[in-house]
């Protein structure tokens, strides 16, 4: 994860619209002998266009759960991690360059895909129900995230991309991006940060290339704290190794020789899940 770091933009919200249609329907009844209006009736509607929202050059009708501020609106499409001499741009090119140099195809091309352009409007499918967060989960509230309306918000992770990046062919990428959360402001914490997505694939092949019997999947379909019930055992150390062998490779690489640890942690997306600290002033 990338560190937050403030940002600016420009964005303007569009006026309300009020508007008045008035609705006339006039029945008309005719005889042969003589033409006549049997009868006019007039009725008045009235109707209040719903207010809008432009997030980057989308235009999307407000609803009860739009929340996004005037000031939160503005920092949008700033992209500052790929401003040229932006210090975030340089942490983003230092890591993918040490990605690109440690792992490659056996074609010698790199094997990680570099993907640092997507819009942080998401819908709320992409942001919560593609990683399996629960209907009833925290993370959903309003009070945590930026809805710009029942169907959108400002993406809270770069998670939120990683199910269509599978679906369009990429096994292995990092997706960098700008995220948005209601946090208190203080040395830690701001509403808009940046992330890096790391994600890779494995088959059969890449994971048991001396023992041909070992399989990925566990009929058994029992779940345990070190693996989730579909997945054999050896295959989850495999993976879990490689993981934690890319981090810390990627924070020595960036901070040098450093103490680091990994503890155990809880995501409703991922099982099992760690989280990587590093000592830092004797904490």
């Amino acid at each position: 994860m990338l560190p937050r770091i403030p940002y600016w933009s420009s964005l303007g919200l569009l006026d309300s619209i009020k508007k008045m249609i008035a609705t006339f329907r006039i029945g008309i009844s005719a005889r042969l002998v003589s033409s006549r209006i049997k009868s006019i009736r007039c009725h008045w509607l009235t109707t209040e266009a719903k207010p809008s929202i432009t997030i980057c050059d989308r235009s999307f009708l407000q609803s009860d759960m739009t929340n996004i501020t005037p000031t939160i609106s503005a920092k949008v499409g700033a992209n500052l991690h790929c401003q040229r001499y932006h210090p975030l741009k340089a942490i983003k090119d230092h890591i993918e360059q040490y990605v690109h140099a440690i792992y490659r195809k056996r074609t010698g091309s790199p094997l990680f895909t570099c993907i640092d352009n997507l819009s942080p409007v998401v819908s709320v499918e992409q942001n919560f129900d593609s990683l399996s967060v629960p209907q009833d989960h925290v993370s959903r509230a309003k009070n945590d995230n930026y809805y710009i309306n029942s169907d959108y918000l400002l993406r809270a992770h770069t998670s939120a991309h990683e199910r269509d990046l599978v679906r369009a062919g990429l096994d292995a990428f990092l997706c960098t991006g700008d995220c948005y959360r209601r946090d208190e402001i203080d040395a830690k914490h701001y509403p808009v940060f940046h992330q890096m997505e790391g994600v890779r694939l494995f088959d059969k092949q890449d994971i048991f290339t001396k023992d041909k019997n070992l399989d990925i999947f566990d009929n058994s379909m029992q779940e345990t704290e070190e693996k989730q019930a579909v997945h054999s055992l050896e295959a989850v150390k495999f993976v879990e190794n490689d993981l934690k062998e890319i981090l810390m490779g990627i924070m020595n690489n960036l901070f040098g020789n450093i103490e680091t640890r990994f503890v155990d942690a809880y995501f409703p997306f991922t099982h099992p899940s760690w989280e990587m600290e590093i000592k830092f002033q004797g904490d």
